[in-house]
């Protein structure tokens, strides 16, 4: 009896229509009021979307464009390249301004203007499934493999950065 009724519940979770009344016999189990916002009809796919304004920022900070084509995209310039002539006050705020704009590309922010640097990813919408992607995001950026808890255990852009800036390793100058 408990697998079929599991198996009547499943099936009802999934939209087919079921008629209860011989589950609950004479008894009438009274409807429930329930909050609506859990069961809001709305997509959790992780949408494949660069904005612009986040590409354009990496690119005027001297990035290159991830979309443009290049004669030679084997020859691409790593990020460890792009920040080894700076000092190391530089390199952290580079990290911190690819920290920023590739956090407002995974929110679908225009810039990264829209990202404070010390507010927790959590309590601006991130969720276990926006933390991993900022975490393959930044790891293929910076060339390095990251820890899959980094937002929990580096709760906010800042402290991303901050953790960062002893990753990369700055190829040495020849």
């Amino acid at each position: 009896l408990q697998r079929f009724l599991l198996s009547a519940a499943e099936l009802h979770v999934r939209g087919v229509r079921l008629d209860w009344r011989p589950a609950f016999g004479d008894a009438r189990p009274a409807r429930v009021e329930l909050p609506t916002y859990p069961f809001q009809r709305r997509h959790y796919w992780l949408a494949q979307v660069q904005p612009t304004g986040a590409v354009d920022e990496l690119t005027a900070a001297g990035f290159t464009d991830p979309d443009e084509e290049t004669e030679m995209t084997s020859s691409k310039e790593s990020f460890a390249e792009r920040i080894a002539g700076l000092s190391g006050e530089e390199r952290a705020d580079a990290l911190l301004e690819l920290v920023r704009a590739e956090t407002a590309a995974v929110l679908g922010h225009a810039t990264a203007d829209a990202v404070d640097d010390d507010e927790a990813f959590f309590d601006v919408g991130f969720n276990s499934l926006t933390a991993v992607e900022l975490r393959n995001r930044l790891a293929e950026e910076i060339g390095v493999e990251l820890p899959v808890m980094l937002l929990f255990d580096q709760p906010t852009p800042a402290m991303v950065a901050e953790y960062l800036v002893g990753k990369v390793a700055v190829p040495a100058e020849a």
